[in-house]
């Protein structure tokens, strides 16, 4: 699923990972399968909470976080928004046993590129690939989930320029550079982008992303 935010990091180098999560068993399990991918990922550090996390993320230039919901003593949803906030291009992978779509709905507002459940049987180094690229990664069953409460909602059809859009969102394309490659004003896009989600139901930033990710992933 893509949708690209902020700058890319220097693809000539591994990307560099912190690990947080409050159980040093999964920590080393994951460091583990990670190490087995040579190249790609270097673990910079593991913490066990916020405080740990945030100088670690500050102290080590790290590009991707991987974060679990239940931290020691703190909620990982508030150590997303305190980490967008400091280091807007960091890019965040949920990696949580909550298997919620709201919750996964909440973290994509908050700046995460992907919300996987522990019990979800896919290959986690696939979302963090795509989550360190700069893509939208959804588990699959907050997908189906995500899916299944959008289908109960009433919309309209979109015309040929806003299904035009709605994919180029879905590909990681900011407003103003689909502006440029439309040839049209970015206020236009704007307006675009707000029919869309009029037309969707959509009721946020996050479940534009997520829905034109999905749309554009059935496109390819």
């Amino acid at each position: 699923m893509v949708a690209a935010v902020g700058s890319s990091p220097d693809e000539s180098r591994p990307h560099r990972l912190l690990l947080v999560d409050d159980h040093p068993i999964i920590r080393a399990a994951l460091r583990a399968q990670l190490n087995g991918v040579p190249g790609e990922f270097l673990v910079v550090g593991e913490a066990s909470n916020a405080r740990a996390a945030l100088k670690l993320a500050e102290a080590h230039g790290v590009d991707v976080v991987l974060i679990d919901l239940e931290l020691d003593r703190d909620w990982g949803m508030d150590l997303l928004l305190v980490l967008k906030s400091r280091f807007p291009e960091l890019r965040v992978l949920v990696f949580t046993a909550h298997d919620d779509p709201m919750l996964a709905q909440r973290a994509i507002d908050l700046g995460a590129l992907g919300y996987v459940a522990k019990t979800d049987d896919i290959a986690l180094v696939d979302a963090l690939r795509a989550v360190a690229r700069g893509e939208v990664f959804l588990g699959p069953s907050i997908a189906t989930h995500l899916v299944r409460r959008w289908r109960t909602r009433s919309g309209q059809l979109l015309s040929d320029r806003e299904v035009e859009i709605f994919r180029l969102i879905g590909r990681g394309h900011e407003t103003k550079d689909i502006a440029s490659a439309l040839g049209v004003s970015v206020k236009t896009v704007e307006t675009h982008r707000a029919r869309i989600r009029n037309k969707l139901g959509i009721r946020g930033v996050g479940e534009l992303i997520v829905r034109a990710a999905l749309f554009a992933r059935g496109q390819e």
